[in-house]
């Protein structure tokens, strides 16, 4: 790159992720996080924002209540009103964030592990296969398709 009288060079994501000794995808992702992050910060304010990244940084060391690549995504795609409110919410309560986001983004997306008896994991992986899915989202669409019912017999019973 020549801006002026100094020349530079740009590294791309590839050669600075070897120069780290880290994964092209884990770079990838990084950058991605950082670029959620960084859309979030602009919308939200500098004060709100330097809170916001304590929040998170001090979650990082607790698995649990770590507020996950997905969910700073879901958080970036929100309206700057919508993230406002949302991050004044979690630095009133900064230990349930993870749950803040989950109940203000209706379909965000949470890793969760299960262990399923040998047969019904089998029968999972045939059912996936013949739906052209992978087995994590053919348990996907069966859960949600199971809440969708559960939704409409809820209205259903309100109704009467």
């Amino acid at each position: 790159m020549n801006n002026g009288n100094i020349t530079t060079k740009r590294k791309t994501r590839k050669e600075l992720a070897a120069d780290l000794q880290i994964n092209v995808k884990t770079m990838r992702n990084a950058c991605r996080y950082a670029e959620n992050l960084e859309a979030i910060n602009r919308n939200i304010g500098e004060e709100n924002a330097k809170a916001f990244e304590g929040i998170i940084e001090k979650l990082q060391s607790n698995k649990k209540e770590n507020i996950s690549a997905e969910q700073v995504y879901q958080l970036s795609r929100l309206s700057a009103d919508e993230q406002n409110k949302i991050v004044d919410r979690i630095i009133k309560n900064p230990h349930t964030a993870k749950r803040i986001i989950n109940n203000a983004i209706p379909y965000c997306c949470v890793k969760t592990t299960v262990t399923l008896p040998s047969f019904i994991s089998e029968w999972i992986e045939e059912e996936a296969s013949d739906m052209n899915m992978s087995k994590s989202k053919y348990i996907e669409a069966l859960l949600m398709t199971l809440y969708e019912k559960e939704q409409k017999n809820e209205e259903s019973k309100h109704r009467i």
